[in-house]
C-alpha cells in the first residue's frame, strides 16, 4: 500500500520510478523483524525493477503512530 501511495504521488507530479534518487525505508523491528525485512525489500525491488537508486532501511523501535509499522522516504527529481 505503501508503494501504491507513492507511486501516485509521483504520477502526479508527472514522474515515475526513474525519477527516484534516494529511499529511506523504516520498519518496526517486532518479533517477525527477519520476515517483515525480506517483504518489504522484496516488494521495493519489485517495484523498482532495474532503476537504482540510493536505498537505506533502518529498523526503529516505534513510530509517530503505534499502528504504523513501516514508513518510506523518498526523493525524486524531474
Amino acid at each position: 500500500m505503501v508503494w501504491a501511495n507513492l507511486l501516485e504521488i509521483l504520477r502526479s507530479a508527472d514522474m515515475g520510478i526513474g525519477n527516484i534518487a534516494s529511499i529511506t525505508t523504516y520498519v518496526v523491528a517486532g518479533p517477525t523483524l527477519s520476515n517483515d525485512l525480506s517483504q518489504v525489500m522484496a516488494v521495493r525491488d519489485e517495484v523498482m525493477g532495474d532503476h537504482r537508486a540510493a536505498s537505506t532501511l533502518v529498523t526503529v523501535p516505534a513510530l509517530a503512530r503505534a499502528e504504523w509499522l513501516i514508513e518510506i522516504s523518498l526523493v525524486a527529481a524531474a
